[in-house]
């Protein structure tokens, strides 16, 4: 699939409204340094002076791969309103934000990346550079091992979930057990 848009010509910035033509994914200049190293081959923009790089995505993409996005809420923000300053199409270095390519990608470049694809270059970027990513809570949210807390889902299993959902199941649970022992 093609996603179509480019930024404005020239080596200036614009202050442009997420959530019209693009979202944005931004995460440390470490995982983008990271993503420019390997094989994702759309257009990041690098900001060294923040500490950050971003990508744009097409407008609602990341809402079709939550789970891929939620686990990687510690380290990476996706922004579907406000503003952001995105560079021209010719700003390709610095001072400032400037687009950022690998070195091996042939043709013009794509302005919005495959919101899926991206999640998934994310996901072992982001575990060498920031650290572990977390497991799937049984409420089906994203649970740091660092904040969860066992508990036991109603068929016995033992799982690490968010705090919350562990008491929530140590109750339901215990509720369902003395209901079968009245019986």
């Amino acid at each position: 699939m093609t996603y179509e848009w480019t930024p404005p010509p020239g080596r200036g910035y614009s202050l442009l409204p997420i959530g019209h033509h693009f979202d944005l994914v931004q995460a440390p200049l470490a995982t983008g340094t990271r993503l420019l190293l390997d094989t994702f081959c759309d257009a990041m923009i690098t900001a060294p002076e923040a500490d950050h790089c971003a990508w744009l995505i097409p407008v609602g993409h990341a809402g079709r791969s939550p789970w891929s996005y939620a686990r990687l809420t510690r380290y990476v923000q996706v922004t579907t309103s406000g503003q952001a300053l995105i560079p021209h199409s010719d700003r390709t270095a610095g001072p400032g934000p400037h687009w950022a390519r690998p070195a091996g990608a042939q043709g013009s470049p794509r302005y919005l990346a495959c919101a899926i694809t991206l999640a998934g270059d994310l996901a072992p970027a982001t575990l060498a550079t920031c650290g572990p990513l977390p497991i799937r809570c049984l409420c089906g949210g994203p649970v740091y091992r660092d904040q969860a807390a066992p508990g036991t889902d109603t068929d016995g299993s033992e799982y690490l979930m968010h705090p919350a959902c562990a008491q929530q199941a140590t109750t339901t649970n215990t509720a369902r057990i003395r209901g079968r022992r009245r019986a």
